[in-house]
């Protein structure tokens, strides 16, 4: 048993069998740490846990078999390594559908094709394109294995989002052509807004069929399970008068919390997305809330009142604020505010009469970003708040008292 481990039966000089023989030991090591951290960590990655534990198993196995094919003869069949392959890539696609939430029928139905023509081209067999079947065999096998890398890495919401905001940004360059329409004061519904909405669910309702959706233009659609919430265009009026200031919203509730949200800039090209447990980032940045602690040297960003809304105090707490802090900033864009909280160029936030399609995705960017979010008065914020007050931990406290005191 102990000269089984100790693979007494390598000879020196023997690379091949050698790295046989470690990846076995790393691989086993491997499904050790997992299936221990198991028990640690929390349990929306308990089974994501298991899967790579399952992973990293077959593979310790097969190395090690594959030691023993390699010791007893010095040749690595083709389709022996493949008898790993068939059950560990799959996995793998179980993984990442895990992490990613992306569709996990596509990236299955991807491996099958990357195993299958790539063992035709590897082994020879199949040779319907002459000569060049192993390369064309081989080509296909990699088209597939870059569609399973391009679908985790982009993400289904993240698709989405980027897919409308090529609508967006094509039409924010000719703004003069669209078609306008007034909804109410201050308050404007384009062409854009609708053609962006429609891009949006028609590529989220392909991820979430039976999911209960919240869109600004179109309202409520009723479903079960998640909820996707939708802004086409947040910054509308920005959007109108050529003030880059605009973004798309994408926020996915599960059980009354926010779970993954995303703002998209994409005529700056800010993009935006945070997963509950996984950080807030901007682009490929992880992103954090500032470290100011003093109100005076702080910029606090809010909505200023339409004309057919009025707020109680608010021109006295504009005063306010503005007289104990480095000045007020005032974006248009909710969304766009709260992502600027989240990445320390604001250091705080308030407006009140909100919907939650303006702050579902900034307010997790937030709290992921190390942020604090209540209501103006200090009570707890939900998805059913309208009132809101973000900011770094430091000045909370602060600013909720300049706010209340009126």
């Amino acid at each position: 048993m102990v000269n089984m481990f100790l693979a007494s039966s390598l000879q020196s000089g023997d690379p091949v069998g050698f790295t046989f023989f470690l990846g076995s030991v790393a691989m086993l090591a491997a499904t050790v740490f997992f299936f221990v951290e198991r028990s640690s960590v929390s349990d929306e990655w308990k089974l994501s846990m298991t899967v790579s534990g399952l992973i990293t198993l077959i593979a310790a196995v097969h190395y090690y078999y594959m030691r023993d094919v390699w010791v007893g003869s010095y040749t690595s069949p083709t389709e022996f390594r493949y008898i790993d392959w068939i059950l560990t890539v799959p996995l793998m696609c179980v993984e990442f559908y895990l992490l990613t939430k992306t569709g996990l029928s596509k990236m299955i139905s991807a491996s099958v094709v990357m195993l299958v023509t790539g063992y035709f081209g590897e082994a020879s067999v199949l040779s319907v394109f002459g000569s060049a079947s192993p390369a064309v065999w081989g080509l296909i096998s990699g088209l597939a294995y870059f569609y399973i890398v391009n679908e985790v890495y982009q993400g289904d919401v993240a698709k989405a989002a980027k897919k409308a905001g090529r609508i967006l940004a094509r039409d924010f360059g000719e703004i003069e052509n669209l078609q306008i329409k007034s909804k109410s004061i201050g308050d404007f519904v384009t062409s854009a807004d609708l053609k962006v909405e429609q891009s949006l669910l028609e590529t989220l309702k392909y991820y979430y069929p039976n999911a209960n959706y919240i869109t600004e233009e179109s309202g409520s659609i009723k479903g079960e399970g998640e909820t996707i919430v939708i802004d086409p265009i947040d910054g509308t009026s920005n959007f109108i008068h050529g003030i880059p200031h605009v973004a798309i919203v994408i926020g996915k509730i599960v059980n009354e919390q926010i779970t993954d949200g995303i703002i998209y800039n994409p005529i700056l090209n800010e993009f935006y997305w945070a997963s509950q447990g996984k950080g807030a980032w901007c682009n490929n940045k992880r992103i954090r809330v500032s470290k100011r602690q003093d109100l005076i040297n702080c910029l606090v960003g809010t909505g200023i009142p339409n004309a057919n809304k009025t707020y109680k105090n608010y021109l006295n707490q504009i005063d306010t604020v503005s007289k104990n802090s480095a000045g007020i900033r005032r974006i248009g864009a909710a969304s766009i505010d709260l992502a600027y909280v989240a990445a320390g160029k604001l250091d705080g936030f308030w407006e009140n009469d909100l919907n939650i399609w303006d702050v579902c995705s900034g307010v997790l960017l937030i709290k992921e970003a190390g942020g604090k979010v209540t209501e103006p008065n200090g009570i707890e914020w939900t998805i059913k708040s309208k009132n809101i007050l973000a900011s770094n931990s430091f000045i909370h406290e602060k600013l909720q008292e300049k706010l209340t005191l009126l």
